[in-house]
């Protein structure tokens, strides 16, 4: 269990990544598919399958952990001055 904002926040930041690389390998798939349709795919509701993952993968698996959980965590305490956050079992089982 992470004991400091910034554990938490590293937490966040590591699930941002891989989140990333994953929403990077669907996009590289759909611009496979786009580059030649029909030769990687096997039929079209796979593709908008794949988009629609892709989006819901980046909006809310990389760029709001990132930047809420991620950044939050790390420069908030530090902008404020303080030593922690307000309420650090709270923000640990926040994860």
């Amino acid at each position: 269990m992470a004991n400091s904002h910034k554990d938490v926040g590293t937490i966040y930041l590591m699930l941002g990544m891989w989140s990333g690389f994953g929403g990077l390998n669907l996009s590289w798939i759909m611009r496979l598919e786009l580059r030649r349709p029909g030769m990687w795919l096997p039929r079209s509701e796979v593709y908008n399958g794949i988009v629609t993952l892709h989006a819901i993968m980046m909006i809310f698996f990389f760029v709001m952990p990132v930047l809420i959980g991620g950044f939050g965590n790390w420069l908030l305490p530090i902008i404020l001055g303080s030593i922690d956050m307000s309420f650090p079992r709270l923000n640990t089982f926040s994860f």
